[in-house]
């Protein structure tokens, strides 16, 4: 029985255990830590395509880990390998870090994890983005990702994947993050887990690819693109960039033929960019294993590989001419592949990898071709000028002898796949040219229906923001009409209201004042202390008809002798203690049914005024309510509308880029078969029509 297979973790279930690092690390460093969170209070993933990568704190030190979504069965090896080589040779581009097979806790079970330094720094992207109006530091960055290239070249690297998410900008220069891909000497004749980013790779890459060299196209890439905005940051805009690239894309590689960028940059007034840009173009006509290192003078090998030649033979009635054009020893010891025509036999031998190379034919004789040219056309001319006798004669022998030259040249078998491999090439370039076509036809098909969904989208938009506008508008007429129904009434119940509150006040303060008043007058002079008064005084007061608290009343003046001011005094003091005590003891509010009463008397005013304002919100109510439902059912159109064309645009583009991405396949196959045609044209170069007529004309002087 095979053991199951293992599931691996989600981004989901990674976040839930790092919420607990305490109990789903075994690392001591790692356990003491507090992962960075969102507002949320939950941890805050970097999520890519193959891990999650976490920020932990401890104290004054920040570690990321990065956790992985599937399996690579020969990690830690890769990563034993390539922390060993980075010991002994340290490159100051790398960031610590350490493998840990048991590294996380997830669902009871453990999975390894890579726990590196934090860096702080800006992604490559967005440091050129804040830069683009400072050309010397772009300048400054492509030099020194010159000297990257040539230190990691020094140093036996190769990253694996350089794009702009795995480079970081920081206080200490450049920093490369994510090794899952890297080269080292001690992982030679491994494959590749990975491709890397797609707009930073060469179009041929596969997992094969493997070596030292891995970096070379990258590293071009990323100099040709800083090169450039250095020299002209409008690129930038005008090329898309930011957009999951710099400057180049994936398009820009499969067909660089029509490829803006290439055109852009080929002529840009700056030889440096120029140059950069030539020898990037020229890096697609090669394997990816020969691509030049950046910053080397190494050059680019011819794209065609050209095939063994095999060796020719002479006819017999030639045989004895074969003395005339000498053959190496080499050349001789060639083992044929194939027959080919006899009259080229002894005459070409075996060329090298740089193309045939026969020692006595290396130029093609033009003008022997011409006069051959010249004289097969007599015998048409000879008719059409109505010529006779011995001329007619001449003519016909003439085109016999030509005839007889073509026959032969076409019976030949290397002729004959020398105009059959000619049909084949056009053929293939016609169907090159044709899937460009279509490409770009594709392409431009999408952004068109792009365009016309928009425009589809704003104008059934713009129709169903138009209904709901005219229900807005017929509802606001009809919440106008009631409003000029009820806003009179209700100004009417507030200032019922406000004389209610009026009469309240009112009869509240006269029903105090005359507590105060009964209070007052229960207090008799006689009976009073108060300081400085005399019986004498208080008679004197008692005749004046001054006998209780309510008699005193300030200001006033009674008959007889007046009082002199501490007796006045003293007496309003009294006054004034007999009122606070009465207030103290005075109703706060009206009686239940004083208060009921006058509620009863206003109420009787409010309730025809109510029973006006209801009949009118009830008449209007239908109206609304209907309104309000077709307001809705506008509302919910409009989102249809929206959802309805998103979702159709997101299934003809994902139709048109599986078309694209097809079209693709088959340029780059025919392209591939194109060169290899071109490869064996190249090795037929002596044995075209032309070459066959100069060698029998020399041969028959």
């Amino acid at each position: 029985m095979t053991a199951p297979k293992t599931t691996w973790p989600s981004p989901q279930d990674y976040n839930e255990a790092i919420q607990t690092p305490a109990s789903s690390f075994l690392d001591p460093q790692l356990r003491r830590s507090l992962p960075e969170t969102t507002s949320t209070g939950l941890p805050k993933p970097i999520t890519g395509n193959f891990a999650s990568v976490y920020r932990l704190v401890d104290g004054s030190t920040s570690t990321a880990v990065r956790c992985f979504f599937r399996d690579v069965p020969d990690a830690r090896d890769r990563y034993a390998a390539i922390s060993t080589h980075l010991d002994r040779q340290p490159v100051g581009y790398a960031v610590g870090f350490h493998y840990l097979e048991q590294g996380v806790r997830v669902r009871g079970r453990h999975f390894p994890l890579l726990k590196m330094d934090w860096v702080e720094g800006e992604l490559l992207d967005v440091y050129i983005a804040r830069n683009l109006n400072r050309p010397d530091r772009l300048r400054a960055l492509a030099e020194r990702w010159r000297k990257m290239a040539l230190d990691l070249r020094a140093a036996g690297v190769a990253h694996g994947d350089l794009q702009h998410g795995n480079v970081l900008m920081g206080r200490n220069g450049i920093k490369l993050v994510d090794y899952d891909g890297m080269f080292v000497p001690a992982l030679h004749g491994r494959g590749s887990h990975e491709l890397g980013h797609a707009n930073y790779q060469h179009p041929g890459r596969a997992a094969s690819h493997f070596g030292p060299t891995l970096d070379n196209f990258s590293h071009w890439v990323i100099y040709t693109s800083l090169l450039a905005l250095s020299s002209r940051p409008e690129l930038w805009r005008e090329l898309g960039a930011g957009d999951e690239k710099l400057l180049f894309g994936r398009l820009d590689f499969v067909d660089p033929q029509p490829s803006l960028a290439f055109r852009l940059l080929l002529k840009s007034p700056e030889p440096t960019v120029r140059k950069a840009a030539k020898t990037l173009r020229s890096a697609l006509d090669c394997s990816p294993g020969d691509v030049p290192a950046l910053g080397t003078k190494d050059t680019i090998p011819s794209r065609r590989v050209i095939a063994p030649w095999p060796r020719l033979r002479f006819p017999p009635g030639l045989a004895a001419q074969e003395g005339r054009v000498a053959s190496t020893e080499s050349e001789r010891a060639t083992v044929p592949l194939r027959p080919l025509p006899e009259w080229l036999s002894g005459h070409v031998g075996a060329p090298s990898h740089r193309g045939l190379e026969s020692p006595g034919w290396r130029r093609l004789p033009l003008p022997l071709a011409v006069l051959a040219c010249v004289l097969g056309s007599l015998p048409a001319s000879g008719v059409a000028l109505g010529m006779t006798g011995r001329v007619s004669l001449i003519c016909s022998s003439i085109t016999v002898c030509w005839l007889a030259i073509v026959v032969g040249y076409f019976s030949d078998p290397a002729g004959a796949m020398r105009i059959k491999l000619h049909f084949s090439s056009m053929c293939t370039r016609i169907s090159c040219w044709r899937t460009r076509r279509r490409i770009a036809s594709l392409q431009r098909g999408e952004a068109r229906g792009a365009l016309r969904h928009s425009v589809s989208l704003e104008t059934r938009r713009l129709l169903a923001s138009r209904r709901l506008q005219r229900h807005e508008r017929r509802r606001h007429r009809v919440l106008e009409d009631v409003r000029a129904t009820i806003d009179p009434l209700r100004r009417h119940l507030s200032r019922l209201d406000e004389e209610y509150e009026t009469a309240l006040r009112h009869q509240l303060q006269e029903l105090q004042n005359g507590h105060v008043r009964a209070h007052l007058k229960r207090q008799r002079l006689r009976r009073a202390k108060i300081r400085g008064h005399s019986p004498l005084i208080k008679a004197r007061l008692w005749a004046q008809g001054v006998r209780t608290a309510a008699d005193i009343s300030p200001g006033s003046r009674r008959p007889g002798r007046p009082l002199d001011r501490r007796t006045a005094a003293a007496l309003r003091i009294w006054m004034e203690s007999c009122i606070r005590e009465a207030e103290r003891s005075m109703p706060v509010r009206l009686s239940d049914e004083a208060s009921g009463a006058l509620c009863s008397r206003f109420e009787r005013r409010r309730r025809p005024i109510r029973t006006l304002m209801h009949t009118a919100l009830r008449e209007a109510a239908p109206v609304l309510t209907r309104l309000e439902a077709e307001r809705n059912d506008q509302r919910a159109v409009l989102d249809g509308i929206a959802s309805e064309i998103l979702r159709a645009e997101e299934v003809r583009t994902r139709d048109v880029r599986a078309q694209i991405s097809a079209h693709e396949s088959q340029l780059r196959l025919r392209m591939r078969r194109s060169a290899e045609i071109e490869d064996q044209l190249q090795t037929l170069r002596q044995a075209s029509f032309p070459h066959y007529l100069a060698l029998l004309l020399f041969l028959g002087q």
